[in-house]
């Protein structure tokens, strides 16, 4: 079996309206632990999208989540710190599995140590 090396990554932080008190869940922490993990990794960072504010219940409310689905084919890896900041939406959820599958594009939760890299990329 061969390895497909990452290289570029697009990063995403989320914090909703509730979870703004929370200091371990700003955006400027989130996105400091995804930097981190990209140094740490050799990864080329090719974008940041931020979603301030917002729910994850519902990807149509997720502008900057949206537009960053439009370009995964520029990437190899989208980090993100939990599982949480991705989808909350079980069906929403199962709608992106699908669309990172089509473009190859793996996943990452850096601070759960949860990946996901389709074998269509090996």
């Amino acid at each position: 079996m061969t390895t497909t090396k990452l290289n570029k990554a697009f990063l995403y932080a989320r914090v909703s309206v509730e979870e703004r008190g929370r200091q371990k869940d700003t955006i400027p922490a989130q996105l400091d632990r995804l930097q981190q993990f990209c140094d740490a990794n050799g990864l080329e960072v090719c974008g940041t999208f931020i979603d301030d504010g917002i729910s994850a219940k519902d990807i149509k409310n997720r502008k900057d989540f949206s537009r960053m689905l439009e370009r995964l084919d520029e990437v190899d890896v989208v980090l993100f710190t939990r599982l949480d900041r991705f989808s909350r939406n079980m069906q929403d959820a199962g709608n992106l599995l699908a669309l990172f599958e089509r473009h190859q594009c793996a996943f990452r939760a850096v601070d759960r140590h949860w990946f996901l890299w389709y074998n269509s990329m090996n």
